[in-house]
């Protein structure tokens, strides 16, 4: 017959079974809950940067198209920290003269409802955040686009995780031989009941095997082998 795992072997895989999997769910979840939080700081900052980029236009109406030609090309022109920026009209004709990095970039598809939206994309292999605000300029509906790309991102994000997969290792270990100590010393009264049985022949029917005072299944178990050890020495 195959030889079997003993039941304290087999919790303790059980044990780091489980401890493995909370651990890679605890991991994932940090991993989300730190995204969503840079993307949020993200989202902000573009918010603020299209706001203050409608309040310029606003204030430049000093060409015919209401828009003074400079305040377009300090909007338009990709910035040094990373930013671009393009101003559409909600039917998707672009508003402001398009640089040619603007232009070249995958916004995203304009939609006809009055909400504000953030994606994540991808442009030259770099990874963008980009803001779309829906506003009124001079009475025309518009979106404003906001891209900046996020270089800083993947330090911020890959520091904790590697942090916990080196420290998964040992943390797993302790987990193993803390479930072996436990299964080990849940298991005792199993191995004394084991004994005890032994002991018991057709000349001592009067022994009886140890009852824990837990109060638990094991005790019971006890409790009924000793029921059956009185029945047979009547």
């Amino acid at each position: 017959m195959r030889p079997r795992l003993s039941i304290s072997l087999r919790l303790t895989l059980w044990f780091s079974a489980i401890f493995l999997c909370g651990f890679l769910t605890f991991d994932a979840l940090l991993l989300l809950g730190l995204t969503t939080s840079v993307n949020n700081s993200r989202d902000r900052d573009l918010k603020r940067r299209a706001e203050r980029t409608i309040e310029g236009f606003k204030r430049a109406q000093n060409d015919a198209s209401g828009v003074s030609q400079k305040t377009k090309d300090n909007f338009i022109v990709p910035t040094q920290d990373g930013r671009l920026l393009s101003v559409y009209v909600l039917d998707g004709k672009l508003l402001t003269p398009s640089a040619v990095a603007a232009a070249q970039f995958p916004w995203p598809a304009v939609h006809a409802a009055k909400t504000d939206f953030s994606i994540s994309t991808k442009f030259n292999g770099e990874l963008y955040r980009v803001y779309v605000l829906t506003t009124q300029l001079n009475g025309v509906l518009v979106r404003v686009f906001v891209a900046r790309v996020l270089m800083d991102n993947p330090r911020l994000l890959d520091q904790p995780v590697l942090i916990l997969f080196r420290s998964l290792p040992p943390m797993l270990l302790v987990s193993a031989l803390a479930g072996y100590f436990i299964s080990r010393r849940a298991l005792m009264p199993v191995v004394r009941i084991t004994e005890s049985a032994r002991a018991i022949t057709i000349g001592n029917l009067a022994a009886r095997l140890p009852v824990s005072p837990t109060g638990d299944e094991l005790a019971r178990l006890a409790e009924t082998c000793n029921e059956m050890l009185g029945r047979l020495e009547e």
